[in-house]
């Protein structure tokens, strides 16, 4: 409960801006806008020579993914940091996801190439390295923007479920290709489990989201 006031306090004071009508801004912007005010490093891509020119179209064609990626599955891909490496081969690209490598590629410089080895590439990322993506502090975001239209059912499911065990569920939803778009209905779906489980704080966190997915 201490937790959740802290965050109710903290989300109202310091993390959004004050809006003519609240109710325009839908949910997943309102979580969009939370993860934009982080300035952590979670995935840096490193760039090759030949590939430097290319440098505006690779962040547009950046752009334009994360945003089908947050359209489709409701999960809000990290800002990515782009740099030269002179140590690389020209026309290879390094992706690192918190300070490792998660892979190298290489690709042809020119339009069509780069365009399709960057959508591939976050793909990659999205559908391979959620794990390591996927912090307690972007679930932490997920949460709070559930608090802006029902600070009860988060408070309620917060009694019984810490944010690793709800970031937990949002991964295992995400990794069986169910969408999160919809967060206040997900975080409803996680209420009546609770309630079919008589509000039981011995929860198996695992069969919950089994589930919430054979449910979904």
């Amino acid at each position: 409960m201490r937790y959740m006031i802290r965050k109710v306090k903290q989300f109202f004071r310091k993390l959004f801006k004050p809006v003519d009508n609240p109710g325009e801004q839908c949910v997943l912007d309102q979580v969009n806008s939370l993860y934009n005010s982080l300035n952590d490093d979670i995935i840096h891509i490193s760039l090759g020579d030949d590939l430097i020119p290319f440098i505006e179209m690779i962040i547009n064609t950046t752009f334009n993914a994360r945003t089908a990626i947050k359209n489709q599955t409701g999960f809000i891909m990290p800002a990515i940091k782009y740099s030269s490496d002179s140590t690389l081969q020209e026309n290879e690209i390094s992706v690192m996801i918190r300070g490792n490598i998660a892979f190298n590629k290489f690709v042809i410089p020119n339009k069509e190439n780069i365009e399709k080895e960057i959508k591939d590439t976050l793909d990659e990322l999205y559908l391979n390295n959620l794990s390591d993506i996927f912090s307690n502090e972007m679930a932490e975001k997920y949460i709070d923007a559930v608090i802006v239209k029902n600070r009860k059912l988060v408070a309620d499911i917060s009694y019984y479920f810490s944010t690793v065990e709800i970031k937990y569920i949002l991964k295992e939803l995400l990794e069986n290709g169910i969408s999160i778009y919809n967060i206040d209905l997900i975080f409803e779906k996680i209420s009546e489990q609770i309630f079919m489980h008589n509000n039981s704080r011995k929860h198996d966190i695992y069969s919950i989201s089994k589930k919430i997915i054979k449910g979904m």
